[in-house]
């Protein structure tokens, strides 16, 4: 063309699922004044147009260079950081980021055996957790896997639990009267198990017996401090069997 080269997004750049890969091509060329996009086959912005001239073979080639040396960069980049999405992640958060994120809904998914933590397991975490906050030392509550899922009604990142169902329920009842607001916590969750429902109760009762001659509220402190934590492992959106390999 007359002093101008173009480049074409055509095939898969015309699908859905390469939407953000279009959109980072766009946002990261902003600004260089030679560089423009324009509409392509009913699509706006499909067609990539640098201004050079190319009154020779070599001005052809220079365009085409630059325009190149602009978008493979930006290629390069949206690449990489779609890996990094696709990866498994290991981090070590604390309990208050986990159970009081209102930018974070936690799931039970219909795959999750039932809830059925019996006195001795109730108890033994709040000892530990209890003994752990009268000494005022950390306390790592272990780990779980979370697998991130998709929750286009309210625009949060949803994480269904894969392993680690039953502490999160307990710590949440545990935390129900702060918790009660958050229609998102898993005190709102459906247990459709009667052996679930059994046991929720069960603990409910196990856990209101327990903080009677406790030091209730500075042990919940203590609880949302940075000093408890856990090691998170999470899962990508479309990649569950990871999970169990």
């Amino acid at each position: 063309y007359q002093n101008h080269v173009e480049l074409h997004l055509e095939g898969k750049c015309h699908n859905a699922e390469n939407q953000e890969f279009v959109n980072q091509l766009h946002q990261q060329s902003a600004g260089i004044p030679s560089l423009s996009w324009l509409p392509w086959q009913g699509k706006e912005q499909f067609r990539c147009q640098i201004d050079m001239p190319v009154n020779s073979w070599e001005e052809v080639k220079a365009a085409f260079d630059a325009i190149i040396a602009i978008i493979d960069p930006i290629i390069e980049k949206t690449k990489k950081n779609q890996n990094m999405e696709n990866q498994v992640t290991l981090e070590t958060r604390t309990l208050n980021s986990i159970l009081f994120n209102d930018k974070v809904k936690l799931s039970l998914p219909e795959y999750q055996r039932a809830y059925e933590w019996k006195k001795e397991h109730v108890i033994a975490l709040l000892d530990d957790t209890y003994e752990a906050f009268v000494s005022k030392k950390a306390y790592i509550l272990g780990t779980i896997i979370l697998h991130q899922t998709e929750d286009e009604e309210n625009k949060k990142l949803l994480y269904d639990i894969v392993d680690g169902q039953q502490r999160l329920v307990t710590l949440s009842i545990l935390f129900k009267d702060k918790l009660k607001e958050n229609e998102d916590s898993l005190l709102y969750s459906v247990f459709g198990n009667l052996k679930s429902q059994y046991y929720i109760q069960n603990t409910n009762k196990i856990i209101d017996d327990y903080r009677k001659n406790k030091d209730r509220d500075n042990y919940l402190d203590y609880l949302q401090s940075d000093k408890v934590r856990l090691t998170v492992l999470y899962i990508p959106i479309n990649q569950l069997s990871l999970a169990f390999t």
